[in-house]
């Protein structure tokens, strides 16, 4: 897909309205393992990304990750003849509904409604058609001894935002993941912020691990729904794509996520706080989120 490929995509919410660009990744390798193997996408011209503009050198490669059929949550083969889903409908414990709008078949195979992106298969997601994700925005006030940090250009209280540059990326992005199979949002959320803040990968004692997963529980209650849609993403395909629902928490009384033991510089695959101003490398359709969420709340920019 070309990388000046944008889409643009209006968000209406009860406070919230703006519009969102979600870029595609930059980079024209599909990138499939944690060595950073790679593929290289077929070329898109913007004007022939629409299923409905005619392109007949498309012949973009196909890939589907080989480590994915042990997963009990991932899609067999969708040549199997015992795979029979339920194409833009709750299939069972899997919902295959777009939160936008009911995609096309095409040959057996589901199609991005986004258009072409010049790999075909299901690539490294689990499942073909939309793979539904959640996403947070935890957000606090930076602090000084005592009171909030003010930024001495703009005159306005300084924002910080739990981001995470995840491995062979340059941008970072947002909290959270893919949904599995009898698991919702906030438990995805939640799950995904307590392994990743308190890097669970080593052992804690287990009076920590509850005291963190009580404030996160707590910082939830008071969510707001800030999008729910298509999100471009690196593993996107023709045949398999991510859609994300994002939640903004705000801490301001340091009680609850604000607490979280995170790292003030950057550690790959770790969430950090980040003060929230201009430069912020976030992808593209998060930072538009982030910059409105500080504007709404009067924060420096």
């Amino acid at each position: 897909m070309n990388s000046n490929f944008c889409i643009v995509t209006l968000i209406k919410l009860t406070w919230l309205t703006t519009v969102i660009a979600l870029q595609n990744c930059s980079n024209p390798n599909y990138f499939y393992s944690d060595n950073l193997k790679k593929m290289k996408r077929f070329e898109v011209p913007k004007h022939a990304v629409p299923w409905h503009v005619p392109f007949p050198k498309y012949q973009p490669p196909e890939f589907t990750s080989q480590h994915l059929p042990s997963e009990p949550y991932a899609d067999p083969d969708i040549h199997n003849p015992s795979f029979k889903p339920k194409w833009n409908s709750v299939d069972g414990p899997t919902d295959r509904t777009s939160y936008e709008q009911s995609y096309r078949i095409l040959n057996g195979y589901p199609l991005n409604p986004r258009g072409r992106t010049g790999i075909k298969g299901r690539g490294v997601l689990p499942r073909w058609g939309p793979n539904h994700a959640a996403e947070s925005i935890v957000t606090r006030w930076k602090r000084g001894e005592k009171d909030s940090t003010m930024n001495l250009s703009s005159g306005k209280p300084v924002l910080q935002v739990v981001v995470i540059r995840r491995h062979g990326c340059s941008e970072w992005t947002l909290p959270g993941g893919l949904i599995e199979i009898n698991s919702d949002e906030l438990i995805t959320l939640q799950k995904q912020l307590l392994e990743e803040a308190l890097n669970l990968e080593f052992d804690l004692p287990p009076e920590v691990v509850v005291r963190y997963q009580e404030k996160i529980g707590a910082a939830f209650v008071n969510k707001t729904l800030i999008y729910r849609g298509y999100v471009e993403n690196p593993r996107n395909t023709d045949n398999a794509w991510i859609e994300s629902t994002v939640f903004h928490v705000h801490d301001e009384e340091y009680i609850s996520v604000a607490t979280l033991p995170l790292p003030l510089e950057e550690e790959s695959d770790r969430p950090m706080w980040r003060d929230v101003d201009f430069s912020l490398p976030l992808f593209p359709g998060y930072y538009e989120l982030v910059k409105k969420i500080a504007s709404n709340m009067k924060a420096h920019w």
